[in-house]
């Protein structure tokens, strides 16, 4: 009983994360989407997986909890620009972190 404070909270501090990146991504990939000149074929993907918030904050859940990350990430880092990195490994680790520290 004493621990459904701290799940409560952690599940707060993860649900803020993941919509606060999911509209960093969403916004940050929206030039990517509409730009003509960019291959069709990553446009579509990245429309699948950041061309809505909703979309956006799905594909965060799945980077969140289905340990499937790399498969949402990479196309980004690889077809659209390698900086993305840095920001989906500060979610990452943001998240790690979280967990941990409400787990210990």
């Amino acid at each position: 009983m004493a621990s459904i404070g701290a799940l409560f909270w952690s599940m707060v501090l993860l649900m803020v994360l993941k919509v606060g990146f999911a509209l960093v991504f969403c916004q940050a990939l929206q030039p990517v989407i509409l730009d003509p000149n960019t291959v069709e074929s990553t446009r579509l993907e990245v429309n699948r997986l950041y061309g809505s918030f909703l979309k956006a904050l799905y594909t965060m859940f799945e980077i969140t909890h289905s340990g499937s990350w790399p498969a949402v990430v990479r196309p980004i880092v690889e077809k659209v620009n390698a900086w993305y990195a840095v920001l989906f490994l500060t979610y990452i680790t943001l998240v790690v972190f979280a967990t941990r520290l409400a787990i210990g």
